[in-house]
């Protein structure tokens, strides 16, 4: 399994969800944008935020207002098209107002830690929360290649013998195992940094900090880094060209990449049990896809009044998916609307090991969509930690785009952003029988932490959206 996570950041600001690429600056998207001006002024001189001592009840607090963010996302691009699937990156997300949270001051910084849901803390206990996550999340990267070489090297070495002619690897990636960020801001030599300004990026959202003039080989010098970032395996994935005049392009990418858990040696779901069967999209069509099925001692359930929930290991240290089939009464709407609650809260969901058969659809494709933050909606933007003399005429778009696969090997995501700027479960008796046959959500999750490293909700397994 691949997964990929793109972000970058300029003053106007682009999201896109499998990553993040925020543009502060102007913008050819037909808005109503000033190009930045410079002031003659100076802004005032910003001293890195200190670090704060957290608890493991601050970085609870800090874990459970993301996962407030990614399904308030949720909710919102399932909105755009609720016969369309969707999936993003939280990570992505988080990221991208992470880079802009470091650069902001004034209204924007509070509007930013709103849109973050971290009303009522400081950007400081922010950061260093964001600090620490990314540094866990580096324990999920260590058998990942370095390089597009080394995984070359790899493909090239790689003579294992699989259990069955047809689970053969077909791509590359299909031999990495991990998760990986890669973050990065490029500022516009035209419009010089505050002197803490690099120093707060590579501190707390692990990235490297860039001063490039922009011209026509900024594009490729980007995508270059991105390349490499992400071991190769990002490359033309489509975000378009950086054009005009940014002040700032702030990048995050991110790999994933795993197979499902499994102790036996052989593939978790065998392609020889994959079947056609039917699934009912939302608006009640019968559609024939191919259904993986195992039949299993131990499965990992939860079955509340809203939806039934299976959790699939991967062979990753402490990842996992959760597949959650929402009831027939309350729908996907109305299991959105109990998320947007606060019930996503998988740290506290108590699964119980049943027995029983359960059968998944495979699914392959790729979204697109855009989102309007508080930001965009501000009549002026202050990024004046990030800039030495104050910059007016700044403007925020957010776009996200992503794509997932899911088979019987394992799942593989890319997601790309731009943006400026439980319950308890309850004992069967009988084993269970769980077909995914009409609308689910997904979450990809790392140990207990409840920020989804991927989420999304599958309406037709059998589209493949605008791949």
């Amino acid at each position: 399994m691949r997964t990929l996570i793109f972000a970058a950041l300029m003053v106007v600001a682009l999201g896109v969800a499998w990553g993040a690429y925020v543009l502060v600056g102007r913008s050819n998207l037909n808005l109503p944008t000033l190009a930045p001006s410079l002031s003659s002024e100076k802004t005032p001189d910003f001293t890195p935020y200190p670090s704060v001592s957290l608890s493991a009840d601050d970085r609870k607090d800090f874990d459970s207002r993301i996962a407030k963010l990614a399904m308030n996302r949720l909710v919102e691009y399932s909105k755009i098209d609720k016969d369309k699937n969707v999936v993003f990156s939280p990570v992505c997300s988080m990221s991208t107002l992470g880079m802009l949270l470091a650069a902001a001051d004034g209204d924007t910084e509070a509007t930013i830690l709103d849109e973050l849901c971290m009303k009522g803390r400081s950007s400081a206990w922010v950061l260093n929360n964001f600090k620490q996550y990314f540094e866990e999340l580096k324990k999920l990267d260590k058998d990942l290649p370095e390089n597009a070489g080394d995984l070359a090297k790899m493909t090239a070495e790689d003579n294992r013998e699989e259990p069955e002619p047809e689970e053969l690897i077909s791509h590359p990636a299909d031999l990495l195992t991990g998760f990986r960020t890669a973050n990065s801001v490029w500022s516009n030599s035209k419009y010089p940094t505050q002197s803490g300004f690099p120093a707060s990026i590579r501190s707390y959202l692990a990235g490297d900090a860039f001063s490039t003039p922009f011209d026509r080989t900024t594009q490729a010098t980007v995508d270059s880094w991105i390349e490499r970032g992400s071991s190769g395996l990002i490359k033309d994935f489509g975000l378009g060209e950086i054009e005009d005049d940014p002040a700032l392009v702030a990048v995050s990418a991110a790999v994933f990449s795993a197979r499902w858990d499994n102790d036996s040696g052989t593939p978790f779901f065998r392609k020889t049990s994959t079947r056609d069967r039917q699934f009912t999209t939302p608006a009640g069509l019968q559609k024939t896809c191919p259904f993986m099925e195992r039949t299993d001692p131990l499965w990992s359930y939860l079955e509340t009044p809203e939806f039934q929930a299976v959790q699939i290991n991967y062979e990753l240290y402490l990842t996992s998916m959760l597949f959650v089939l929402p009831s027939k009464e309350s729908g996907t709407d109305g299991f959105l609307t109990h998320l947007a609650k606060g019930a996503f809260q998988p740290g506290a969901w108590k699964f119980d090991y049943m027995p029983g058969t359960v059968r998944l659809p495979k699914f392959d494709f790729r979204c697109s969509y855009e989102s309007v933050p508080t930001l965009r909606l501000m009549d002026r933007l202050a990024f004046d930690r990030a800039f030495a003399k104050p910059l007016s005429g700044l403007s925020v778009v957010s776009r996200q785009a992503a794509e997932i696969s899911v088979d019987e090997r394992g799942t593989r995501a890319i997601a790309i952003e731009y943006s400026t700027t439980g319950p308890l479960g309850r004992r069967r008796v009988q084993p269970i029988d769980l077909t995914f046959d009409r609308p689910f959500a997904f979450f990809i999750m790392y140990g207990d932490s409840e920020i989804p490293l991927f989420a999304g909700i599958v309406n037709d397994p059998c589209e493949h959206g605008d791949k």
